[in-house]
């Protein structure tokens, strides 16, 4: 396989991040963490920033939803 530069992988990181790259990429990228310790880094960094989103948006939701049933009334009928 051609080796990319770094800039190159960069650019890929975000989207080799998200899982929406193809297959033939994710083998590039993954080639390239390989020997490439600055870039494995900047990957890292990216998932502990995508982890602590994705916990911060359950802590809302779990939120909300304790909100919801404790101001769930339901209707009465006369």
């Amino acid at each position: 396989m051609k080796e990319l530069n770094c800039e190159v992988i960069k650019d890929l990181l975000p989207s080799y991040a998200d899982k929406i790259t193809s297959e033939t990429t994710n083998k590039l990228v993954e080639e390239h963490l390989k020997h490439c310790n600055k870039c494995s880094k900047i990957l890292e960094d990216m998932n502990k920033e995508i982890d602590a989103v994705l916990f911060n948006q359950n802590e809302q939701i779990d939120y909300l939803r304790a909100v919801s049933y404790t101001h769930l009334t339901l209707p009465t009928t006369s």
